[in-house]
């Protein structure tokens, strides 16, 4: 009995032991990835994942191959030279990120015009258009081809204006669109044929208004509801 009771024991405080093992691997992980993981946080500041796409990408596989060799108890030379690629890598993302913001500095602003206006959720289709064609901006930037890169630039800044409006014209006038729908299913143009024209006209004018200054939004807003006010 008392051997049982000793070989549990003992067994306990293995796995109590454990944990201790995980810590110190930790300690030694975060001494090594040190470096490279406070040049990944610098390449992420400077936005390296969209504006220097491949040198981020590059610098992003020697960092997992480090991680992956580490967390299965690889050759530590191995890791701290991967390692080192990587570091070297997110610099040089960083440095190229910080290029591209200035000659691609509209079409960044546009990104994120359209991002803040929900376009990426509203209009998937329109916001990867859109990346595509700022991701092949930034990659021709990062071969050194200026003007190519600031044609493109141009057109993925229009891409991303036209996904911002359309996520704009959703949000102000989806419900009213929705209404005018609803109406005509129910044969609003037989039986209330005036206010259905009229719900119509307003609903085109807020239209016209987000069109003509999509940040000005109190006079589109107050149409979509009286064009919802005639719709019901």
């Amino acid at each position: 009995m008392i051997r049982l009771q000793l070989c549990a024991a003992a067994i306990l405080l293995l796995f109590r032991a454990a944990p201790g093992l995980g810590a110190e691997d930790q300690g030694t992980r975060l001494l090594l990835f040190r470096a490279a993981d406070a040049a990944l946080e610098t390449a992420r500041e400077a936005r390296a994942e969209q504006l220097s796409p491949n040198n981020f990408k590059l610098a992003m596989k020697s960092y997992r191959a480090a991680e992956g060799r580490f967390q299965r108890g690889g050759n530590l030379d191995r890791v701290r030279s991967e390692l080192a690629s990587a570091t070297q890598s997110f610099a040089a993302a960083t440095e190229a990120a910080k290029q591209a913001s200035v000659t691609l500095a509209n079409a960044l602003k546009g990104r994120d015009a359209a991002l803040a206006a929900g376009a990426s959720k509203q209009d998937p289709a329109a916001w990867e258009k859109a990346e595509r064609e700022f991701t092949l901006a930034a990659r021709e930037l990062e071969l050194g081809n200026l003007e190519n890169a600031r044609e493109r630039g141009g057109r993925a800044e229009s891409l991303y204006r036209a996904a911002e409006l359309t996520a704009i014209k959703h949000a102000y006038l989806g419900d009213i669109r929705n209404l005018l729908d609803t109406a005509r299913q129910h044969k609003a143009k037989r039986y209330a044929p005036l206010t259905l024209a009229r719900a119509e006209g307003l609903a085109e004018q807020a239209e016209r208004e987000l069109e003509n200054n999509r940040y000005d939004a109190d006079l589109p807003r107050s149409l979509a509801r009286e064009a919802a006010y005639e719709a019901r």
